[in-house]
């Protein structure tokens, strides 16, 4: 009796575990279990493991550096499309050269600016590339005696999101990785930032293009933690800053 009743314990415990396959091995033998354990509503119980879906960011038909339909002061980019994709096209193209090297000479700092923006856009961003011409040990041309300056926005390694737009204004935020400082003979490579800028534009009829009203905005990361994160790490590092963000169409995978 004792072995009989220690065998039908085994048979529970072990169905329920659901180790054998509803067949038990009992001292008696390999009995098979008459049926599967029920639940209250007489179905089998199921182990059911959700996974979240892996966010795939979209790429776009933006490509930095495209879009426009005539050049400028000393090959400014302009003559972007009234659309989402033309105030994109040009936040990115205009963000790469105010951030860029090209920016950093005070001899045509001035002329690059006003191609792009307004008054008040001019006088901000000439202060503040001024300040880090200043910080950097720059001459006036934007060169060092330490070395080599770098001054690059890689836009196309980050992403774009368009996040408002209409005929007569948009709002354009850039998330990129950046490259500032000077690198003098025997150091080592200058460290990448990620960082996001905030661009505002206004569409100005008599020019037929986008304007900028005013100096960019800058906020910090996020960073994506990997020299070439894959579109899954940039949608994880942008989770928590809105959505719609969109990969350029040169970007790599």
């Amino acid at each position: 009796m004792a072995r009989r009743q220690a065998a039908v314990v085994a048979v529970a415990v072990a169905a329920a575990a659901g180790l054998l396959g509803w067949h038990v091995r009992t001292p008696e033998g390999v009995m098979p279990a008459a049926s599967p354990p029920e639940t209250a509503h007489g179905s089998a119980p199921t182990l059911s493991v959700e996974h979240p879906p892996v966010e795939v960011m979209r790429r776009s038909t933006v490509t930095p550096g495209a879009g426009g339909t005539r050049t400028l002061v000393a090959g400014v980019p302009a003559g972007f499309a009234r659309s989402q994709d033309g105030a994109a096209e040009a936040a990115t193209a205009w963000l790469a050269m105010v951030e860029g090297g090209a920016a950093l000479d005070a001899s045509r700092r001035s002329s690059l600016l006003a191609a792009v923006g307004d008054p008040d856009f001019v006088r901000a961003a000439e202060a503040r590339l001024a300040a880090r011409a200043l910080v950097l040990g720059l001459d006036p041309i934007g060169l060092s005696p330490r070395g080599t300056v770098m001054a690059v926005a890689q836009v196309d390694r980050g992403a774009y999101r368009v996040a408002r737009f209409s005929v007569a204004s948009a709002a354009v935020e850039v998330w990129y990785p950046y490259v500032l400082g000077v690198r003098g003979s025997g150091d080592g490579p200058i460290g990448v930032r990620w960082r996001r800028a905030a661009i505002e534009l206004r569409w100005d009829s008599a020019a037929g293009d986008w304007r900028l009203p005013s100096d960019f905005g800058f906020a910090d990361g996020p960073d994506p933690q990997g020299a070439d994160p894959s579109q899954v790490d940039k949608a994880d590092a942008l989770a928590d800053t809105g959505k719609e963000w969109l990969l350029y169409a040169t970007a790599q995978d």
